[in-house]
């Protein structure tokens, strides 16, 4: 999550982050702080980016079995949380997202919230984003969607 949306009253990451129990928030854009992706250095996980761009693959069951099947690793999805410019400019500028295998989430519904505007139609926000991607990386995650949205 950028620091500037600590404060946001509008911030979806943090909610998602509270109705996740297995969920990390790292926090970057604070003065003299280095962003810590520790996390993702955990052998026992293999990370993986969400985010849209061109020629970023979608979102797959396929991908339940990323770190699985290589090396027994479970799936740590990243979703870098902010205002799209924000969240832009971390998936840029951290060195360490850009090691690992991005995704996005495929043609859906539209966004539901509507405390601020998408760039793009089709773009949801940070937990709209999430859900979504339960939805699909989760053997019960349509179901897990649905009480979440």
């Amino acid at each position: 999550m950028h620091a500037r949306e600590e404060a946001q009253l509008s911030n979806t990451g943090r909610l998602a982050h509270f109705a996740l129990p297995n969920s990390s928030l790292v926090v970057r854009g604070r003065p003299f702080t280095p962003v810590d992706l520790s996390v993702l250095d955990d052998p026992s996980r293999q990370g993986l980016v969400l985010f849209p761009g061109p020629g970023v693959e979608p979102l797959s069951a396929a991908d339940r079995e990323l770190g699985h099947e290589r090396d027994g690793s479970e799936l740590c999805l990243v979703v870098p949380d902010g205002g799209w410019s924000q969240a832009k400019r971390t998936v840029r500028s951290e060195a360490r997202l850009g090691t690992l295998p991005w995704r996005s989430l495929p043609v859906g519904a539209p966004s539901r919230y509507h405390l601020r505007k998408a760039p793009q139609p089709g773009f949801l926000s940070t937990f709209e984003a999430i859900a979504e991607s339960l939805a699909i990386l989760e053997e019960e995650g349509a179901a897990v969607r649905d009480a979440l949205i």
